[in-house]
């Protein structure tokens, strides 16, 4: 399959991205899938303004995106990562679950902002997509999902905390997986990407140039580039500035802070500097997002995190398609 240029839907034809669910719920659905129910929409390229992750119970599907094509088998779970161009083709027979969510339920789940870029399955693009479990962590798979489900439709106590727990369940053995597929891709471009990545957590915060990430490494800045693309179809200034704006959003919904002390936290020189940077990115101030209240700033969250696609991405007319599949 070949990504081919299509209709950009409008957004008030694909719709917000709701806070479905409890307002105590941050956002997070799941529901199940047959080959014959599946949207004709997810055959072609599209992005998510949400992560989303399927398990595949039978059948089989091929998984594009910008980085190369998938075969997906029965047992086996998919990680599509925020604003990641896709497409999916699904066997008839096939039949699974299909879980979308934010990062701030990620967060909500365990996961510390200091340690999401650390962990590989947020870095999906440097390896393999698919992840096929054994026969074993399979059944367990499948039963967190069936709960999952249950939970998702119960209005029980602490349903957000059990959600939570599953959900950071079921992307550990992703993780786990993708620890495996560390070991075995150990290209040089792999190894320069994911040393720039965990620099990139250490000084996203002061550092805002490509040069002192290739200084650190020891090589050149063109390298850099030349790595960084060659193993995400993105440029290390891309990903510098989506972990900016993913800080910016999360460190925004904090009222405590005022946006200059967000500004010089981020390494901005001045509060002018860091206003003119979100503004370019989201189309509207830092200001203007606090004061639309907590659910918008919770949607620009995920917009925010959609901005970055590289070339590639800017060059298709991509659907934007703020639910799965």
């Amino acid at each position: 399959m070949e990504f081919r240029k299509v209709e950009s839907a409008p957004m008030d034809a694909v719709g917000s991205v709701p806070i479905v669910g409890h307002e105590d719920l941050s956002y997070c659905k799941i529901w199940q899938f047959e080959g014959t129910t599946i949207p004709a929409r997810s055959k072609q390229p599209h992005r998510h303004q949400v992560m989303e992750l399927l398990w595949l119970q039978q059948g089989d599907a091929h998984f594009y995106s910008e980085t190369g094509e998938w075969r997906v088998s029965p047992s086996s779970l998919v990680l599509v990562q925020q604003g990641q161009v896709h497409a999916w083709d699904f066997s008839e027979d096939a039949r699974g679950y299909v879980i979308v969510f934010d990062y701030e339920l990620i967060i909500r789940a365990g996961y510390t902002t200091d340690g999401l870029t650390e962990l590989l399955f947020l870095n999906a693009m440097l390896y393999s997509p698919v992840a096929q479990l054994s026969a074993s962590v399979a059944e367990e798979a499948d039963w967190q999902c069936q709960w999952l489900m249950r939970e998702y439709r119960s209005d029980q106590a602490y349903r957000e905390k059990t959600m939570c727990a599953r959900l950071k369940l079921l992307l550990v053995h992703y993780n786990r997986y993708f620890q495996g597929q560390a070991e075995l891709k150990q290209g040089t471009a792999v190894r320069v990407t994911t040393h720039f990545v965990s620099l990139l957590d250490q000084h996203y915060h002061a550092q805002h140039s490509s040069r002192f990430y290739a200084e650190q490494l020891g090589i050149s800045t063109y390298l850099l580039e030349k790595h960084v693309h060659a193993s995400t179809a993105q440029s290390p200034m891309q990903w510098i500035r989506k972990r900016l704006l993913l800080e910016a959003q999360l460190r925004l919904q904090r009222p405590e802070l005022s946006i200059a002390e967000i500004a010089y936290q981020l390494g901005f020189k001045t509060p002018s500097n860091f206003g003119r940077f979100y503004k370019k990115m989201m189309g509207h101030s830092p200001g203007d997002a606090r004061r639309v209240g907590k659910r918008v700033t919770r949607r620009e969250q995920l917009q925010g995190l959609c901005v970055c696609l590289g070339e590639f991405t800017r060059s298709l007319g991509i659907l934007d398609i703020p639910l799965g599949f």
